[in-house]
């Protein structure tokens, strides 16, 4: 378990203790609006006139971040993709 933790190796049945950095969560809130103009406009070449949702998930993505920022410790089994 400890040589997988150091090698940056995790696995998602054992739970581990993040302990994450407030303030890089906030700046990802501060740029959510640049960030999903730019993917919605450049990225995928869509209109900002043709989201219907656009305040919904970006409140939807802020309240997220939001969480995590003012939760830095926690507990989790990690997703593994």
């Amino acid at each position: 378990h400890v040589e997988a933790l150091e090698s940056g190796v995790f696995r998602a049945d054992i739970p581990i203790a993040f302990n994450n950095t407030p303030a890089a969560y906030q700046e990802l809130i501060d740029k959510v609006e640049e960030d999903l103009r730019y993917t919605i406009t450049v990225e995928n070449k869509v209109e900002m006139e043709d989201v219907k949702n656009y305040e919904e998930v970006r409140d939807d993505i802020v309240s997220k971040l939001e969480f995590l920022r003012d939760n830095p410790r926690c507990i989790e089994k990690p997703l593994i993709y």
